[in-house]
């Protein structure tokens, strides 16, 4: 028996999101707060601090807008508007959670059974699993926000003279930035794992998934490597996509401009606005689910069948012949 290779866990992850379109209504749920587009939007995030422009936006100071003389109905219509916000944020969230342990469930019950627990179910499971799935989600936000808060510091405080040392400096801290996003990011998946299906806590989920990614290291960073140069090609794709978006809508402006119909133009705006969201949104629960099932497909496959690591497994191959 062979440790499942990132090959693998591509393919089969593949099959299930497209042989499984409802999952991708979790998957949009999920990416509101809980979902991730793997480690992408982080890496963009470091090269940006690591830019020489972007130095100093770590440290630039926030100023408050002051109100000489505050009205109390201004005031009482921030208060209501706050309110609002946080609702929906708190909506939000619980959503998106509960979205994402439902996610975690509906994989892993594929994987072992080829079949889909209708939607209400997963749901309802997902309901047990808010708190714990909540916790890892925002240690995870926290522990990536403070490898990115930590570099653009030291990216910073170092010179910032255009060299060949200073290049290969940049590069070997942005290497190393992304391999501790990496361990994170996995690490925190295979708790979520050991959270959702063998219903461990906190502290025992984090545990093995510290040691599950130990066990399995090569091919835990080989697809971590994968997913990661997949996200960086969709953030491109939706780069052209941005412009294609609205292709639509420069057409239908084109036309308001020659008729001289603002209510046109304004018609072309919200359609290219809306045609630009709803890719996004598709996409975005296409990859969010599945970039889930990738990783559930190794935690279920090295969890399971409890298979050595595959350096080791190689290792043992050379000594035995």
């Amino acid at each position: 028996m062979h440790e499942p290779t990132y090959r693998q866990a591509l393919k089969e992850a593949w099959q299930l999101v497209f042989k499984n379109t409802s999952l991708w209504l979790l998957g949009l749920l999920s990416v509101l707060f809980a979902g991730s587009f793997g480690m992408g939007n982080f890496l963009a995030q470091l090269m940006v601090t690591m830019s020489t422009n972007a130095r100093g936006a770590w440290f630039a100071r926030l100023y408050l807008p002051t109100i000489p003389h505050p009205d109390v109905s201004v005031i009482i219509g921030l208060i209501w508007l706050v309110g609002i916000m946080l609702i929906v944020a708190v909506a939000v969230i619980f959503i998106s959670v509960t979205a994402k342990a439902a996610l975690l469930i509906a994989t892993a019950d594929y994987y072992k059974n080829k079949a889909i627990p209708k939607l209400g179910k997963i749901w309802n499971s997902g309901l047990k699993y808010f708190w714990k799935i909540l916790t890892i989600e925002v240690l995870r936000k926290i522990a990536l926000g403070l490898i990115g808060l930590v570099f653009g510091i030291i990216w910073y405080v170092l010179p910032s003279d255009i060299s060949q040392w200073s290049f290969i400096l940049d590069t070997i801290m942005l290497i190393f930035a992304v391999f501790l996003g990496w361990v994170i990011s996995a690490v925190s998946i295979f708790a979520s794992g050991y959270t959702v299906i063998d219903g461990k806590s906190l502290t025992s989920a984090y545990k093995k998934g510290w040691e599950l990614f130990h066990e399995h290291l090569l091919v835990s960073l080989e697809i971590s490597l994968v997913l990661t140069l997949l996200d960086m090609l969709l953030i491109m794709f939706f780069a052209v996509i941005f412009s294609f978006a609205f292709l639509p809508a420069l057409f239908i402006w084109m036309f308001a401009g020659a008729v001289g119909n603002a209510a046109l133009a304004l018609f072309g705006a919200i359609f290219g606005m809306v045609v630009l969201l709803f890719i996004i949104a598709l996409f975005g629960a296409l990859y969010n689910t599945f970039y889930t099932s990738v990783w559930m497909y190794l935690f279920m496959k090295m969890h399971h069948e409890g298979i050595v690591s595959r350096i080791i497994h190689h290792v043992g191959k050379f000594f035995n012949r």
